[in-house]
């Protein structure tokens, strides 16, 4: 469980408690493409916790169908606790 209170904006500094989108630069990093899948997500799952800076941050990113249309947004951090 994650104690995110708070959903921030692109290029807002990340904080205690709350959620940043990752970057265009992280996403193809990350998953080979500025449009990442499901698979592709659970497929780079060790390193996207490379993105996470402290304990209590979190990270989220849309994910695509196979029709290339946004379909679901996934969060993943570590808890404060």
């Amino acid at each position: 469980m994650l104690d995110i209170f708070e959903v921030l904006g692109e290029g807002e500094e990340p904080e205690v408690c709350a959620a940043r989108p990752l970057t265009p630069e992280e996403i193809t990093r990350l998953f080979g493409t500025s449009q990442p899948t499901r698979v592709d997500f659970e497929r780079a799952h060790d390193e996207v916790d490379s993105v996470i800076e402290e304990r209590g941050h979190a990270c989220y990113t849309v994910l695509y169908d196979e029709q290339r249309r946004p379909s679901e947004i996934v969060f993943w951090g570590v808890t404060g606790d």
